[in-house]
């Protein structure tokens, strides 16, 4: 098991907002490796978010939380159930049509968009049914002016309602990685500056630990009915999980093939 001595990126947000943007695409280019690595192993995390990014620096990350991930999916087969933080959930899950790569794709640009912002996404909002309904039908964060254009464009296509405009994340470190060694480009990156607010105003309905949704819950969502705080109550209960990791014996093979592959893949972007 890897240390992170610097914690989450959900912990450091504010502080990666105001590094360097070559350092926030190096961060990126980071997460979308083990994405990329991953999905070429046939896993799909299914409970990505800035929690579970785990900082060896600033501009260093990988994910965790993957034998949490794959001991939570078999217990959903057997529910019909999902899990997730809401604001990263893809609307493809939320329509119970399952999880796919393009999932996580979805998460990766929620995150895009908190690592541009040092905000956390819908952190204004409350996280209720009536939330997910708005994301099924188009919600995102709100874009900030003059956000380069080039980012925009990348973080759109990771959180597209259609998951299969979205891009793969094979693609999308290559495209990150181009950005990183394109001096022009990062001249433009760089005229941008995140305005931070001294303090995230926060709803005291925002949630942002993982929660899992029953069926019965998801045919309400898609119902698109009237939401309110009563709809969440002792007969109809989203249950909260513990954000503990959970060590899985038969996942280490596959995690030790995973490291070796991200480390070849490290060299060889070194070396282009």
């Amino acid at each position: 098991m890897q240390y992170a001595p610097m914690g989450s990126l959900r912990q450091n947000i504010r502080k990666v907002a105001n590094i360097e943007w070559k350092e926030k695409l190096e961060l990126l280019s980071y997460i979308a490796l083990d994405l990329k690595v991953m999905h070429s192993h046939g896993i799909i995390h299914r409970d990505l978010h800035s929690g579970n990014i785990l900082q060896n620096q600033l501009y260093n990350a990988y994910i965790g939380d993957l034998g949490l991930a794959e001991t939570v999916n078999k217990a959903l087969a057997k529910s019909n159930g999902i899990y997730g933080i809401f604001p990263y959930i893809a609307p493809e899950v939320l329509r119970s049509r399952g999880y796919i790569p393009a999932s996580d794709v979805y998460s990766f640009g929620i995150i895009m968009w908190e690592v541009s912002s040092g905000r956390l996404a819908f952190s204004d909002k409350n996280h209720d049914f009536c939330f997910l309904t708005e994301v099924c039908n188009g919600l995102r964060p709100t874009v900030a002016k003059d956000m380069p254009q080039y980012y925009v464009d990348l973080m759109k296509r990771c959180w597209d309602n259609d998951p299969e405009k979205r891009l793969m994340a094979s693609e999308i470190y290559e495209v990150i990685n181009s950005w990183k060694n394109n001096h022009e480009i990062l001249l433009k990156f760089d005229k941008f500056e995140a305005i931070l607010e001294e303090t995230e105003l926060m709803h005291p309905q925002a949630v942002y630990t993982s929660r899992f949704i029953s069926l019965k819950e998801l045919v309400t969502i898609n119902s698109q009915a009237v939401c309110t705080n009563g709809m969440i109550n002792d007969d109809n209960k989203i249950i909260e999980s513990q954000e503990d990791n959970i060590p899985i014996d038969h996942m280490n093979k596959l995690m030790l093939e995973i490291e070796k592959d991200k480390t070849a893949s490290v060299r060889l972007s070194l070396c282009e």
